[in-house]
């Protein structure tokens, strides 16, 4: 059992202040785009073949220009010895590359620009001037406690002690309590926190979305004190361009908007069910993958939402039953049942049922990621002429996105491939038909 699952899964799961339990949703139907709508590299890559490292002022983005030249400078000389070592042949050198990152990110933190969260222990640093030490030092015991017991449970499941597990689950579900009620007792969310390691990245703001207007939510883990007057300029900026590649009939679902940062090239946008029957949503941006260092919007910004939002569209409360059926002759997910005529159902029988089987057998094997990664990347390469992209391979739902991006950004295809007659499959439906003609004409296209 992964350690981060166990955390995600049970880590502030009853929360005093409401005795309400966290979204088991959130977690399962996070639904993400890569900037290049691919798997990309990881942030703290160690050197991947045929992948080179952007300059600083790429990776950075629109942190860059908040920096001094003098802190451009001291920056500069541990990013060059990382892109100097991630092309090392020697796996001895990935200790090294790891105090590197280290010391890149503590710099960044030094100079007030948002570093991911990676563990409990780390966000506490990060608020540990917002409240007083006899409640720090709780909350980082428990802390401590929540790893161990982790750990813990991590062993006895490769030993499968299903009684003990079960003894420390308890003991986890104790210690989460105690930890979400000092957090809300210091006005902080404790959904918001989980949400947030779980995803490791930093959250930035949290706005509630009322009539296709934002607000700072009062969820936010940082207050309107804390957000420069420039930085809100920005975030309302790009709610103001994600509104425009979203139907207006579909605005009243979006309920939260997020601004975050994972670094640089991880997870470009995401959106998640904000509850059980996914009739409310929320939109995340990443902000250091959307804008560049001059403010402008990357390549793939229009794109990455646009494909978000087709989750939206396919996955909401009108398209699908809540409740998973596997008797269903309908398409099913882990989240729920899709209905007759939705369009992914009407999508997944009309493209999919010659090959599913194909597929869920490479996700049935008990292989490294790796391994489902080149198993994933030879189903695509097999049937090319099916899908727009490799990501659209992944699975049913993300081809139904993928197609939904290129249907709307695309001319009419005129062949007669399969992944062309997918984007021809939208033409069949009106509303989406004068989506796209309203959006091309928002985008000049």
């Amino acid at each position: 059992m992964n350690k981060k699952l166990i955390l995600a899964s049970l880590s502030f799961m009853l929360i005093a202040s409401g005795g309400c339990a966290l979204k088991s949703n959130t977690a399962e139907l996070m639904l993400t785009c890569k900037p290049a709508l691919e798997a990309s590299v990881s942030r703290h890559s160690s050197g991947q073949e045929e992948y080179e490292m952007p300059s600083l002022k790429e990776y950075l983005g629109i942190d860059y220009s908040k920096l001094e030249s003098s802190d451009i400078e001291e920056l500069g000389k541990i990013y060059s010895s990382i892109k100097e070592l991630s092309v090392s042949p020697y796996e001895d050198d990935s200790e090294e590359m790891a105090r590197l990152w280290q010391d890149f990110d503590k710099e960044l933190e030094s100079l007030g620009i948002a570093v991911p969260f990676q563990s409990y222990g780390q966000y506490l640093n990060s608020i540990k001037h917002k409240i007083s030490s006899e409640d720090f030092n709780k909350l980082q015991k428990l802390s401590e406690n929540l790893e161990i017991l982790s750990e813990e449970i991590e062993e006895l499941s490769d030993n499968n002690i299903v009684k003990q597990i079960q003894e420390k689950e308890d003991e986890i579900w104790e210690c989460s309590n105690k930890l979400g009620m000092i957090l809300s007792k210091n006005g902080i969310n404790p959904d918001e926190v989980n949400y947030q390691i779980e995803n490791r990245s930093a959250l930035l703001a949290l706005f509630d979305v009322e009539n296709s207007k934002i607000k700072l939510s009062d969820a936010s883990l940082k207050g309107a004190d804390e957000i420069s007057k420039e930085d809100m300029e920005l975030y309302k900026g790009l709610w103001a361009d994600s509104k425009n590649l979203i139907p207006d009939d579909y605005l009243d679902k979006i309920s939260k908007f997020e601004i975050n940062t994972d670094g640089f090239e991880n997870v470009m946008a995401h959106v998640t069910p904000e509850n059980t029957d996914a009739s409310s949503w929320r939109l995340a941006i990443d902000i250091r993958d959307a804008l560049d260092a001059d403010k402008k919007h990357t390549e793939e910004f229009n794109n990455t939402v646009l494909h978000e939002f087709a989750h939206i569209m396919t996955l909401n409360k009108d398209q699908m039953m809540p409740l998973r059926n596997e008797y269903s002759l309908n398409y099913t997910v882990e989240e729920g049942t899709l209905k007759k005529e939705s369009y992914l159902n009407q999508f997944y029988n009309k493209f999919w049922l010659d090959i599913i089987d194909e597929h869920s057998e490479i996700e049935s094997l008990d292989i490294t990621e790796d391994e489902r990664y080149e198993k994933n990347t030879d189903f695509y390469e097999k049937h090319k002429d099916r899908f727009v992209s490799d990501y659209a391979a992944t699975n049913p739902a993300e081809d139904i996105a993928e197609t939904y991006r290129c249907f709307i950004t695309q001319p009419k295809p005129s062949g007669d491939s399969v992944k062309d007659k997918k984007i021809l499959f939208m033409y069949q439906f009106e509303e989406l038909v004068n989506y796209r003609n309203d959006i091309r004409k928002d985008l000049g296209l």
